[in-house]
């Protein structure tokens, strides 16, 4: 198994080969399952898969020797979470430090913290209704659908000029900005996780969320030079996008 480590560096990665002395206990080997975020000594890290992308770059081994290590957050990204961040390190060729932190904060304590104080799901019945875009206006009608909508603007300035401050302040919507602290940022994450979110209304530097039940993804001006992001990774937005739509089988809808 490999492991993302958010304490150690692994030459130019986080990324370790896990080794597990053979006289722990079988059940504490049980901890160490796919997607969980475990604790080891000072050291917290993330069980990515037994297979990765490009693993012969990836020489590094984390020795596990006292059996003293505990489970922080089991299941902590989702499978089709952990399928698009093994997806957007082959197709361009980056490291998962670069593609896990559009994903994450590398601050995991921080976000651990905020998972701890997360909303619980009582009480709170989400309002499952269709997004509707017509003329760049937008409006939601009262048909109900299954699952969160992702609604990709090409930029700040043309989200708010389009979406009434009405709508984004309905609870089961949320607008995710770049200029929101790391705790808004955390807080938000945890809520989309846990399904308390319908409607997200982002530009594309926030798409990469763990999502819930991701049932319909609506990109504006799907053309437009914006979406052309020019950072490790490098990758085009409308690319992703089909490939979310392809993994959370819901619907790509280009405006």
């Amino acid at each position: 198994m490999y492991i993302f480590s958010f304490n150690r560096f692994a030459w130019f990665d986080r990324v370790f080969e896990l080794k597990i002395s053979d006289n722990l206990d079988l059940k504490l080997k049980k901890i160490l399952k796919i997607w969980n975020l475990v604790k080891y000594e000072d050291d917290i890290f993330l069980c990515l898969w037994n297979e990765i992308s490009f693993k012969e770059q990836y020489e590094y081994k984390y020795d596990i020797k006292k059996p003293d290590f505990e489970i922080v957050c089991k299941s902590f990204l989702g499978e089709k979470t952990i399928d698009m961040i093994n997806w957007m390190v082959y197709y361009r060729y980056s490291n998962y430090k670069s593609v896990l932190r559009y994903f994450i904060s590398f601050d995991i304590e921080k976000l651990i913290w905020n998972w701890k104080q997360k909303p619980e799901n009582k009480n709170n019945k989400i309002k499952n209704n269709e997004i509707l875009i017509e003329n760049w206006s937008i409006e939601i009608s009262n048909k109900e659908i299954v699952g969160q909508q992702l609604i990709v603007f090409p930029d700040l300035r043309t989200l708010f000029n389009t979406v009434d401050e009405k709508l984004l302040s309905i609870k089961w919507n949320v607008l995710l900005n770049s200029n929101d602290t790391q705790n808004q940022k955390d807080k938000k994450w945890w809520m989309i996780k846990n399904n308390l979110i319908n409607n997200v209304f982002c530009t594309h530097w926030e798409i990469f969320q763990d999502w819930n039940k991701l049932s319909k993804i609506i990109l504006l001006d799907p053309y437009k030079w914006y979406y052309e992001n020019q950072q490790d990774p490098r990758y085009n937005v409308q690319d992703v996008l089909k490939k979310m739509s392809n993994i959370y089988s819901s619907e790509l809808v280009l405006k």
